[in-house]
């Protein structure tokens, strides 16, 4: 079963990478695509994520996979991508010409099987140590980062990567709601994740990663 999980992260790992090497290629070629700004989609960015999470864990030592610390890393990552399934979903559907995803095989492996994949491979080969509630305020950290990077990049060079964080559509009273509902988006993502290996736990309780 192990050598199965090792496969099919390598193999979605692989796809990953090359959905996200497609997508900036065809971009270059044919839509003056800009770098920068590829690589300011939240979603660019946690499919980057997700795929090396995959193809490290297919690679390294079950003693490895399974530390704490590249637990802790996985389950943030897990909840990143979740979180871009679920806002494309929500959010940005029919706007692939937008979000440069324009290719339909792409768009579906950044958007949905991957996350897809990520949740699946969490709940199938969870943490063997419990994770703390607490690590979802550290998860939490890097969306707000790049949060702060979009609403400072933007008027540099006039271009926002989602409609939902651009202050020249509906004002930054909207982009704040907008905001809030992913924080707390991100949230709920963090407490499936902990609290799907709190709820697997058994009586004999592995240690708490703090």
């Amino acid at each position: 079963m192990e050598n199965l999980f090792r496969g099919s992260r390598f193999i979605l790992g692989i796809m990953g990478l090359i959905a996200i090497i497609v997508q900036m290629t065809h971009g270059l070629r044919y839509n003056g695509l800009i770098l920068s700004n590829f690589f300011s989609f939240f979603t660019i960015q946690s499919n980057i994520l997700i795929v090396a999470v995959l193809v490290i864990g297919a690679i390294v030592s079950t003693k490895q996979f399974y530390s704490p610390q590249f637990q802790l890393v996985r389950g943030a990552v897990t909840t990143y991508i979740m979180t871009t399934g679920i806002v494309y979903f929500l959010f940005l559907r029919g706007m692939e010409a937008e979000l440069q995803t324009t290719i339909p095989w792409v768009n579906f492996i950044l958007h949905t099987l991957l996350p897809l994949y990520a949740l699946f491979d969490w709940l199938s080969a969870p943490s063997r140590n419990l994770i703390s509630f607490r690590r979802m305020w550290l998860w939490i950290l890097y969306p707000l980062a790049y949060l702060v990077y979009t609403l400072v990049r933007g008027p540099l060079v006039d271009w926002y990567p989602y409609p939902f964080l651009d202050p020249r559509i509906s004002g930054y009273g909207q982009v704040l709601i907008s905001s809030i509902f992913i924080t707390i988006l991100i949230l709920l993502c963090s407490l499936i994740v902990i609290g799907s290996r709190k709820l697997r736990s058994s009586s004999a309780a592995p240690a708490e990663v703090e």
